[in-house]
């Protein structure tokens, strides 16, 4: 950048703050740097000096790695900039208000860090009011800028006026208003937002993002239409050729879906879908270079590994680990789990071993609970190890208010469930984290040096490919606690009782598997 460089800003006699940047024609034809007077306020000299900065860089990219000079346009955005912190972009002799509009919307692109406002205020509200509401090829060419001119609306003139001008209430608007919605019909304790709630919002911006801002008025069946076609048809992900995944583009879908909903019940909004919206087609096709992601040996713990992993936990580590591989818990099961849920040295009544197929005794203990996500039941037999676990966690449990059949089973420190939300309305990672702790020092022993980290989840990825290994793929759907255990029988659970004997007996086969893996934590894997 051509400009003097200096280490301290100093006012001229008059108390005026000076810059010289870039270089212009004199009338002798020799270059000299023109000088800017910023005024005399100097965090305001600053912010112009960095605007004048932004625009000789424009000006040096024009001409690639020549010598760079002032345009004239420029130069006079310049000079204005220097005098008066704005640019006032003046209409050309004969230019045609919408025209002089989308070239205004054009330098706002541009220069997003320039301030630039319309001179002739009334042929530019005139011009972008002509692109809002004539013909269709008249907006398409405008709609690119649509929010730069939207931008200059509210400058001007205040949001009322732009949505008399506009034609109405705006598309954006309608979506910042629904994210205001989600964030107050998800809100959690302290202030802060649910994780689904998080990701609903995530999923709106996303709208937000990726479509232009138009008048409601013109959101009818084909406007929809195509942004649902958008998702369909899987845009690039952002600053990427590769299309977004198949899952995704549902979402957003489902998200879209969802706004349109809200707007059309919303009191502020005058307008109400559509009604053929409902029968627009919004299903997600595969692409042939799409693959499947399934469970790779990569993913799944060997013998070897749990028996390290067991060997170095922690009781609490290990009481993760045990309840990893004994139940599928993932994150969110174990830190839901209440006392209310565990039944330890407890038989089924004679009326359920018969349903079941299984003669269980005092001898036995299990889990059963509604899976939070799915609202799926589900029991599991506990290993003989995870009683011992859960015994040493009631324990400490108790010491701890609120002891009772509905209290979380294993809680923080401070007596906290393991997924309140963090100050900053984040998921909580203590479990995780407590995982990855284990893994470090699994990794920083002798026999370790080779241990490959995997995150927890995988631990119940585990736990189903050795179920599965053990039975089949419906017993291990029923292990999971999935919605549908027959895939191809929606009704099975209607008609039937799940197979949890088939679950009891391949656990307990499990059980005989994993006896290195009992034995590396040796006699007392939780004290005395």
């Amino acid at each position: 950048m051509a400009a003097r460089t200096r280490k301290t800003w100093r006012p001229t006699a008059d108390g005026q703050y000076v810059r010289q940047l870039g270089w212009k024609a004199s009338r002798s034809g020799k270059l000299a740097q023109p000088k800017f007077r910023l005024g005399t306020d100097l965090r305001e000299a600053r912010r112009r000096e960095m605007m004048l900065s932004q625009l000789w860089e424009h000006a040096e990219r024009r001409v690639g790695g020549g010598r760079a000079v002032w345009p004239e346009d420029l130069l006079e955005m310049a000079r204005q900039i220097a005098r008066d912190g704005i640019a006032r972009i003046a209409r050309r002799e004969d230019e045609p208000a919408d025209a002089y509009a989308m070239r205004f919307g054009k330098l706002r692109q541009q220069y997003p860090g320039v301030a630039i406002s319309a001179a002739d205020e009334v042929a530019f509200l005139q011009g972008a009011h002509a692109c809002f509401s004539e013909s269709q090829a008249t907006y398409a060419r405008f709609e690119r800028f649509a929010g730069d001119i939207r931008q200059g609306y509210r400058e001007t003139l205040g949001d009322q006026a732009v949505e008399e001008v506009a034609g109405g209430p705006m598309l954006h608007d309608a979506l910042r208003d629904h994210i205001e919605w989600i964030k107050g019909e998800y809100a959690a304790g302290g202030g802060g937002v649910t994780p689904w709630g998080k990701t609903r919002v995530k999923h709106a911006e996303a709208l937000l993002d990726r479509h232009d801002d138009i008048s409601l008025s013109r959101l009818g069946h084909e406007q929809l239409e195509a942004m649902i076609r958008y998702w369909r048809q899987r845009p690039p992900r952002k600053g990427t050729d590769r299309p977004i995944a198949k899952k995704s583009a549902e979402h957003q879908i489902a998200a879209l879906r969802f706004f349109v909903r809200w707007l059309s019940r919303s009191t502020k909004y005058d307008w109400r879908k559509p009604d053929s919206f409902d029968e627009i087609r919004s299903r997600v096709g595969s692409r042939v270079d799409d693959v499947r992601r399934q469970v790779t040996p990569e993913d799944i713990f060997t013998l070897d590994e749990l028996v390290l992993l067991n060997k170095h936990a922690t009781p609490f580590e290990r009481l993760l680990l045990l309840l990893g591989i004994n139940c599928g818990f993932g994150r969110a099961e174990i830190a839901s789990l209440t006392i209310g849920e565990v039944f330890l040295h407890t038989a089924h009544e004679p009326r359920h071993r018969e349903i079941l197929g299984f003669e269980s005794t005092d001898a036995d203990s299990f889990i059963k609970r509604y899976r939070r996500k799915t609202g799926v039941y589900g029991e599991h037999i506990l290993f003989p190890h995870t009683v011992a676990g859960i015994e040493w966690a009631l324990a400490r449990r108790r010491q701890h208010p609120g002891f009772g059949p509905d209290a979380r089973l294993l809680v923080n420190g401070r007596g906290e469930p393991l997924d309140k939300l963090t100050a900053g309305g984040n998921p909580n990672m203590q479990i995780p984290n407590a995982f990855a702790r284990l893994i470090r020092r699994v990794q920083e022993s002798d026999e370790g040096k080779d241990f490959v980290r995997r995150p927890f989840k995988m631990l119940r990825k585990t736990a189903g490919d050795l179920i599965r290994r053990h039975s089949d793929g419906e017993v291990t759907a029923v292990f999971h606690c999935r919605g549908q255990a027959v895939r191809i029988d929606d009704l099975a659970d209607a008609y039937t009782n799940r197979p949890f004997g088939k679950v009891f007996r391949a656990i307990q086969e499990i059980e005989q598997y994993l006896k290195p893996m009992f034995d590396a934590a040796g006699k007392q894997p939780f004290g005395d």
